[in-house]
């Protein structure tokens, strides 16, 4: 978001105050508020069935860009979670794969994710649940 008058800077600058104090989390958080202004942040967003697929999938092309230009490797680090929390989200939520990855390096994202000792529970559920349908036999 732009701000574009006082009460739009307002917000931006209220909202920002409000946000961790990691700027790596700041950043996808403030990413997250661009995409869907009603979200209370990433895991949140992930977490909640009725996100639209077009904003997972515009959110997968931010966190990508951000994996390429991020500032520092915890930037970079950050988006690539993100990256593949929002791919999770798309195959839990929407039965649909948002990525051209192959099932190999989507399940070494998704278990990097749930090896990491700070995931929440919640955001845990959801990369499970992603796994096992990454892993489930396809019906054809």
């Amino acid at each position: 978001m732009i701000p574009r008058s006082r009460s739009e800077l307002g917000t931006a600058l209220g909202w920002a105050v409000e946000t961790e104090a990691d700027p790596s989390m700041a950043t996808a958080d403030w990413l997250v508020q661009d995409a869907a202004p009603d979200s209370n942040g990433l895991f949140v967003l992930v977490n909640d069935p009725k996100v639209p697929l077009e904003t997972l999938k515009q959110l997968k092309e931010a966190f990508k860009a951000w994996r390429v230009m991020g500032e520092n490797a915890r930037d970079r680090r950050m988006a690539a979670c993100c990256y593949a929390l929002v791919i999770a989200a798309g195959l839990v939520h929407h039965g649909t794969r948002i990525s051209t990855q192959s099932d190999a390096a989507l399940l070494r994202s998704f278990q990097a994710i749930r090896l990491d000792k700070s995931c929440i529970e919640r955001v845990r559920m959801l990369i499970d649940e992603a796994i096992r349908r990454l892993e489930a036999p396809a019906l054809d």
